[in-house]
């Protein structure tokens, strides 16, 4: 069994995915339990998937964080392509 850091499993999924991906990836599914915390100016959320017809059942679930420098540089990256609506 490996053990890693949470900076250690980060980078090392990060490789993984850029040598999976060659270019750019969007990911796409419904925003849940979105909250944007105002001291701190970080957003968390989830990004889910349900299943065909079934309006309650997810079939992938991702926790995301955007912490205050990086949802700025994501939110900068929608209005220059035009999908900040």
């Amino acid at each position: 069994m490996s053990y890693f850091s949470v900076s250690e499993l980060n980078e090392r999924a990060k490789q993984a995915l850029g040598l999976t991906f060659d270019q750019e990836v969007w990911v796409v599914g419904e925003v849940h339990g979105f909250k944007r915390h105002a001291k701190s100016g970080h957003t968390y959320f989830d990004l889910v998937e349900k299943a065909p017809g079934d309006s309650g059942r997810y079939i992938a679930k991702i926790g995301c964080a955007f912490f205050r420098g990086q949802r700025a540089k994501w939110e900068k990256h929608l209005r220059l392509k035009g999908l900040d609506r």
